[in-house]
């Protein structure tokens, strides 16, 4: 994506940075791909407002579909994780303790 073009590093201010995080419509975009996205949503709002108000509405139902995954998925890995691994065994009983010696072919 970015072999043979220059990479430059701005500065934003971490609730940017945080606004920035929650328009993402998916986990592995990057702040590239974001960045335009709403370049090219300004671009086509100023064109066709209808078309660029089409996609945010698309933009919404990806971020809201993500937010529900994602607040699901720690419950999904939590219940995982407590599931025990194996049967667990039954607890000892108090019932009747036999003597040793009383015991038939013992000496």
């Amino acid at each position: 994506m970015t072999e043979g073009k220059k990479i430059t590093t701005i500065k934003l201010q971490t609730e940017t940075k945080n606004r920035l995080d929650r328009l993402k419509e998916h986990d592995k975009e990057s702040y590239e791909e974001a960045l335009k996205k709403i370049l090219y949503i300004l671009n086509t709002l100023r064109k066709k407002p209808e078309l660029a108000q089409k996609i945010l509405v698309n933009i919404d139902r990806s971020i809201k579909r993500k937010q529900r995954y994602t607040l699901d998925s720690p419950k999904k890995s939590q219940e995982k994780q407590q599931a025990p691994q194996s049967k667990p065994r039954p607890k000892p009983t108090s019932g009747p303790k036999q003597n040793p010696q009383s015991s038939e072919g013992s000496h």
